[in-house]
């Protein structure tokens, strides 16, 4: 779950003239075969929900569950601390199920419209997220990423070797440095025709990290309606099993994911990270709108797994994509009675989950009837 954008300072740049009522378009290949259709969408609106869950949660002066969570993920205190209080309810706000937009709030951010009141599209070219189901695949027939033509301006590889001369450019394995270009070595440029995005490297078929879901950002352009952001939901993720929580209700042994645990403690938040919910609502925050990242944490690694979200401090921890992620996931689940465990050394590791109750006779009965609750 990456995001490719051609600046990294660009990520720090907030674009204030965003359209009233902003759109998305789904390419053909998320339609076929129909249940692929079906996946897909009930996929979006579960990222939409879990947004929309989260927010609602932090505003209940009751839920001190969910502040706690807050502290924990992002290293500041909700209750006194408007800057990070602000920026995080602004982001959910806005990815969220709520209506109208709170003009005084959001104003003040610079942001526009939420997801939930963007409105589908037929008209790619009128669309300002985008999102794919066709794996990044250069293969496929009237497939939308080509070999770049010699280097246009904005590829850092301007000015070196004319097209045939150069290599497809591959990741090098998790851990180890991006090389730089060598003489008679130097990686080519991937192009989509259809939205006008230059790449290095497709995040689906990256051999050594594929992704499960990768956002494509087009560099800001005042002359057009805002920033056109590109989605692709890859076919390791697409192959998968859950599509969000209404899919949970049909696995009473989810209380068991994550393997021999603690006495009361059934599983942990990072179960929950494969849904491809979790996937499309990671991808939305990368988008223009949104600009959250994905933060290095060294050696080539990302904060996306637990453990690396909860070590950082602001304002990364504001900044990173997944923190926002998995703060929504908790709120989901709170709404079918899990939370994290009480005991500090569990909750660190790997956010390991308790259940009320859990533990005790006619487990497997009662989490089929607490999974296929919903709030």
């Amino acid at each position: 779950m990456k995001t490719l954008i051609p600046s990294f300072a660009a990520l720090f740049l907030f674009h204030s003239s965003i359209s009233a009522q902003p759109t998305y378009w789904i390419d053909g290949t998320c339609k076929v075969p129909a249940q692929r259709e079906t996946n897909v969408k009930k996929a979006i609106e579960g990222a939409i929900n879990l947004a929309d869950r989260a927010y609602n949660r932090l505003q209940s002066q009751t839920d001190t569950d969910m502040k706690g969570n807050f502290q924990k993920l992002f290293k500041a205190d909700y209750n006194t601390d408007a800057g990070a209080r602000n920026q995080v309810n602004g982001k959910l706000y806005v990815l969220s199920n709520h209506g109208p937009l709170m003009s005084s709030f959001l104003g003040v951010l610079g942001q526009g419209n939420g997801i939930a009141t963007w409105r589908e599209t037929q008209d790619r070219q009128q669309s300002n997220v985008r999102i794919y189901c066709d794996n990044d695949d250069p293969r496929r027939p009237n497939a939308r990423w080509t070999l770049a033509p010699d280097p246009p301006p904005e590829s850092r590889y301007a000015g070196y070797k004319p097209q045939a001369e150069r290599r497809t450019y591959v990741r090098p394995p998790r851990g180890a440095p991006d090389p730089a270009p060598a003489p008679g070595d130097e990686y080519q440029d991937w192009y989509d025709n259809a939205n006008g995005i230059t790449t290095v490297g497709l995040g689906c078929l990256q051999a050594n990290d594929p992704s499960a879901g990768i956002t494509y950002t087009k560099p800001i352009n005042v002359a057009q309606r805002g920033d056109i952001s590109v989605i692709t939901i890859c076919d390791i993720q697409l192959n998968g099993q859950l599509n969000s929580f209404d899919d949970i209700r049909t696995q009473a042994d989810i209380n068991s994911v994550g393997g021999s645990l603690p006495p009361g403690v059934k599983s942990n938040i990072n179960a929950f990270y494969a849904m491809t919910a979790s996937v499309v609502l990671h991808e939305f925050c990368h988008v223009s709108y949104f600009r959250r990242v994905d933060v290095p944490v060294g050696n080539g690694v990302k904060a996306y797994d637990w453990n690396s979200c909860i070590a950082l401090s602001p304002p990364l921890s504001l900044l990173n994509v997944q923190n926002y992620v998995y703060l929504a996931l908790l709120a989901k689940l709170a709404d079918r009675g899990w939370r994290l465990s009480r005991v500090e050394s569990q909750w660190r590791n790997m956010g390991l989950l308790t259940h009320p109750g859990s533990g005790t006779g006619a487990v497997t009965q009662r989490l089929k009837r607490w999974l296929s609750w919903e709030a």
